[in-house]
């Protein structure tokens, strides 16, 4: 009886620490999970957010310059026709090619007036303080608040002929964005990188983590 007895209770701690082992890889793969999801939202806040900026420079630039508006009228509308907005998609807009910086193409590429404006921004200094505050803005409305410095970078296009330069370029861990460019006609480009983003991420996961504490400490008890 007693040896069956000590049968059981090998075989429940060999359950437990099965249990507790699935339990960890499980926590395992969802840590990497949020850890990756957490890279592409960064890249895809900061496209947005240097699209938005585009767009405002744009607006900002016509306002200044109205007879060039006038000389362009329907430039600030959908292929439809529809009133572009500030919140509208970014690939809408010239220069968000992120994806393949060495190509040339955008939505835009085929509109003169779009190239024109573009060239004319570009001639202007980066407000890198707006682009900032565009891109907190963009990560608050996923959930993100986490502290992030952005860098900056000139690169000539030419130098996108070297496939070792483009490698190297594209390059970037999950704790960084890719690099943005901010304008087709500019050799501009930005990348945020977040040094502290641990809160979101065990933000995300904390449900799992206490569902699987209450589940362990359960089986334990029973």
């Amino acid at each position: 009886m007693k040896k069956r007895i000590r049968y059981i209770f090998i075989l429940m701690i060999v359950c437990i620490l099965g249990i507790i082992g699935l339990q960890g890889y499980w926590l395992y793969n969802a840590w990497h999970i949020a850890y990756d999801q957490f890279g592409r939202t960064i890249s895809g806040a900061l496209a947005e957010a240097a699209g938005r900026k585009s767009f405002a420079d744009m607006k900002a630039y016509l306002a200044a310059h109205p007879d060039t508006g006038m000389q362009h009228e329907g430039a600030f509308q959908h292929p439809a026709g529809k009133p572009k907005d500030e919140h509208s998609q970014p690939g809408f807009l010239p220069g968000n090619n992120h994806l393949n910086p060495s190509s040339d193409s955008s939505d835009n590429s085929s509109n003169p007036y779009w190239y024109f404006m573009a060239e004319q921004i570009s001639a202007e200094p980066y407000q890198l303080d707006e682009l900032d505050s565009i891109y907190s803005d963009e990560l608050e409305s996923r959930g993100i608040r986490a502290s992030f410095v952005i860098d900056t970078q000139r690169v000539e296009r030419t130098a996108f002929r070297d496939k070792d330069f483009r490698r190297t370029f594209r390059a970037h861990t999950r704790l960084q964005t890719r690099w943005t460019h901010v304008n087709p006609v500019s050799d501009f480009f930005v990348q945020a990188t977040f040094t502290t983003p641990y809160s979101y991420l065990f933000g995300k996961l904390l449900w799992m983590l206490v569902a699987s504490l209450i589940l362990l400490a359960l089986i334990t008890w029973c």
